[in-house]
């Protein structure tokens, strides 16, 4: 029997301008992370508590590892250490209250060792000196951990962390022990396995640029999808649900495998939608509207490359969750786009174009400067690396 996916395009209306100050660690506008070439992670968040928007930058080859940028006054960041040793950082990382002391502590996962790592926050007692205690989540079992994220997966009122682990081909979860900071290894259930032979081809547009093999996993987030009140984990291309002691698996596109996921209510009512971007290729932007009992798919954007870096947030605020999506650049991309999508409703969206050329990995948006509007902070993979770019908003011209 042959199946037919009817696929609707969403319309994307001209571009709406803002006015952006670009800050660069080009003209030592902002100090560089560390002299390291990976910079494998951004985290986003008020870790401070300060009522502005911190981004903790992750890199795998120099010291010091993990570093926050705290704004100090105006258009000036101060750069705090939060792991001064150099470790094998990877692109698994997420934040939340791990110790349950009300501020936000940080866990990182490794590309080349069995290990996840996390920070306690040591609130209030920060400057460029005050380093954060390290703790284990994870120091066993494979290596090679991509993509992770916090939430209450089976409603018991405690978090746990679910996360990729390629090295062993799985999806898991690990509860928080009654002691975190004095347990090496949370206990850890794997939830789904795939095989190196038996994935479906990565959704593209024909021309996919090669990164990945194809049977690989990445992209994660939480959401509420079912909507039962307790979060669920969006992963490869799939949703898991704890019901009966265990985590069920429901489909919405298992072709797109190995892409950035985010999950939120971009159309009023029902189900939240789920967005979807090949990170390691070419590939469309896709929206997942959740009706009559299937998901259908939109395509918002024909045509990404390397879309590592997406997020939903309401950057308008107008009470719609918009879009924001930049590319990588490497060799094979000279001109990354870093994007908006500003949601005008029933599948409207409108371009706004923030930057051309410049490479992004893992960033995203925040109130970085505290004015009450959203601003971008961009740092690259391995290009032109150690860099930071940061945007600020100066609103509509």
């Amino acid at each position: 029997m042959l199946l037919i996916l009817i696929v609707a395009e969403a319309q994307i209306t001209p571009v709406t301008k803002y006015r952006w100050t670009r800050l660069s660690s080009e003209y030592g506008e902002l100090d560089i992370p560390n002299k390291g070439t990976v910079q494998t992670g951004c985290l986003i968040a008020d870790f401070n508590k300060d009522g502005k928007d911190e981004f903790v930058i992750i890199e795998k080859t120099e010291a010091p590892a993990v570093v926050m940028y705290v704004n100090t006054e105006g258009k000036k960041w101060e750069k705090q250490s939060i792991e001064k040793r150099k470790i094998a950082a990877g692109e698994a990382a997420d934040f939340c209250d791990i110790d349950g002391d009300g501020d936000l502590d940080i866990a990182v996962g490794s590309e080349e060792s069995n290990q996840i790592w996390w920070w306690e926050n040591p609130y209030p007692n920060f400057g460029p000196d005050k380093y954060w205690k390290r703790n284990y989540i994870k120091k066993s079992g494979a290596v090679l951990h991509h993509d992770m994220a916090f939430g209450d997966f089976d409603g018991d009122g405690q978090i746990e962390l679910a996360f990729w682990n390629e090295g062993d081909r799985s999806l898991y979860i690990a509860e928080k022990p009654e002691n975190p900071a004095k347990t090496d290894d949370w206990p850890l259930t794997k939830i789904f396995n795939y095989n190196n032979d038996s994935q479906m081809l990565q959704r593209s547009n024909g021309t996919e640029l090669k990164n990945n093999e194809i049977n690989t996993h990445e992209g994660i987030c939480k959401a509420d999808i079912n909507l039962d009140g307790v979060d669920d984990i969006v992963a490869g291309g799939m949703y898991f649900h704890y019901k009966d002691g265990q985590y069920w698996e429901n489909d919405i596109d298992k072709s797109y495998v190995s892409a950035k996921i985010a999950a939120g209510q971009l159309i009023a009512g029902g189900r939240p939608e789920v967005v979807m971007v090949s990170c390691e290729g070419e590939g469309p932007l896709v929206m997942y509207h959740f009706d009559n009992g299937s998901w259908n798919p939109t395509v918002l954007l024909k045509y990404t490359r390397r879309a590592h870096s997406l997020q939903l947030i309401d950057f308008d605020k107008d009470g719609d969750l918009d879009i924001f999506l930049s590319e990588m650049k490497t060799k094979d991309i000279n001109d990354p786009k870093v994007l908006i999508l500003l949601n005008n409703g029933n599948s409207n969206f409108e371009k706004i174009e923030v930057a051309s050329s410049y490479g992004t990995h893992n960033s995203g948006v925040g109130d970085f400067d505290g004015d009450g509007d959203f601003d971008i902070i961009g740092k690259p993979f391995a290009w032109d690396t150690p860099r930071l770019d940061l945007w600020l908003n100066e609103g509509k011209k």
